[in-house]
């Protein structure tokens, strides 16, 4: 392990973390899912999740970049951003492939990943180091 990781892996740990509860809800099985009859009213409320937990996905990951090796980020955030529709694209295929799941495999849910994923990249790009001086300085 490269030893400046090594000391700073606390910086990626918030990001590993969220990455692992995206796995988590997205790839347990359905009937698993709560079914909360109040979100129903709510119009591509699915998609809007989705959204949400690959911008936090790009942001965090971004933020753990910044925090460890400083402005450099800025470079770094499309790999985020592929790496984020990447991820997308294999839960949708892994919820269509793995039979005990029973999830559906939407094109409109990695369409929302990826959109999601590019507001997170822009987010990143345009308000993060604000943000990370504000919030720890």
């Amino acid at each position: 392990m490269e030893p400046a990781l090594h000391k700073n892996w606390k910086y990626y740990l918030p990001a590993s973390a969220w990455t692992c509860v995206i796995l988590v809800l997205t790839l347990m099985p359905a009937k698993v899912v709560p079914d909360i009859k109040v979100l129903d009213h709510i119009p591509q409320f699915d998609k809007l999740v989705h959204a949400f937990f690959f911008m936090l996905f790009v942001i965090l990951w971004s933020a753990a970049l910044y925090l460890h090796r400083g402005p450099i980020y800025h470079k770094r955030v499309i790999h985020y951003i592929i790496a984020g529709i990447l991820l997308g694209i294999t839960i949708e295929f892994l919820q269509k492939d793995i039979a005990f799941i029973h999830r559906d495999f939407e094109i409109g849910d990695m369409i929302a990943d990826a959109i999601g994923a590019l507001i997170g990249g822009y987010i990143s790009q345009r308000y993060l180091q604000e943000w990370i001086k504000i919030f720890l300085h």
